[in-house]
């Protein structure tokens, strides 16, 4: 039997959700009305509105992709391309789909035209990326889930369907083909030393 979200409480969320965005849209129309001079006044506030929307959109796209980008500098950008805008889109997946498309592009444009276009510091080097990308993906996985997302031996196992041990072993391998060491190791990412394999 599935183990599923009963349709009535799924019904209640999305329309929670849909209020929610409608709400948001208001907020933001409202900002985008003022007077250009009035404008700046509203864009602190606006922010707090909008970075837990861009933040969940843009770590779905990070964590379905596997992408080695920072959400600080992805929200950043995206909320500066947002303030050239009338209006948010009428519904909030049609606003995922927007932020899943820009991010792709901004992952894109950093591999093909390099570090500079990196938004702070912590993020992985140019080469790193690169790197990382030519991997399989079961491979960026293991990798993603493990290194940069720093989940245990036991859940990268559930995710990915092979053995703790065979990724156990897999690890040294992969580290050695991104060109991960312990003096290059962006920050929040698990360093091997302090956080032994096992």
């Amino acid at each position: 039997m599935k183990n599923s979200i009963p349709e009535q409480l799924n019904s209640e969320l999305e329309q929670q959700l849909e209020v929610e965005w409608s709400e948001l849209c208001a907020h933001f129309l409202s900002a985008q009305e003022q007077k250009p001079s009035e404008r700046l006044n509203f864009f602190g506030e606006l922010f707090e509105h909008l970075q837990p929307w861009l933040e969940e959109s843009i770590d779905d796209v990070r964590n379905d992709n596997y992408l080695l980008l920072s959400t600080e500098a992805l929200v950043s950008y995206l909320f500066i391309l947002l303030l050239s805008r009338d209006q948010l889109p009428p519904a909030n997946c049609v606003f995922n789909l927007w932020i899943e498309s820009l991010t792709l592009s901004r992952a894109n444009k950093i591999i093909k035209y390099g570090a500079e276009l990196q938004g702070c510091p912590g993020e992985a080097p140019l080469e790193i990326q690169q790197r990382f990308n030519k991997l399989t993906k079961r491979q960026r996985a293991i990798f993603y889930l493990y290194i940069i997302e720093c989940s245990q031996l036991i859940e990268v196992s559930r995710a990915i369907g092979i053995t703790p041990r065979e990724i156990h072993c897999k690890i040294p391998s992969l580290l050695e083909a991104v060109g991960v060491d312990e003096k290059i190791v962006p920050y929040g990412w698990r360093r091997i030393s302090d956080n032994p394999l096992g």
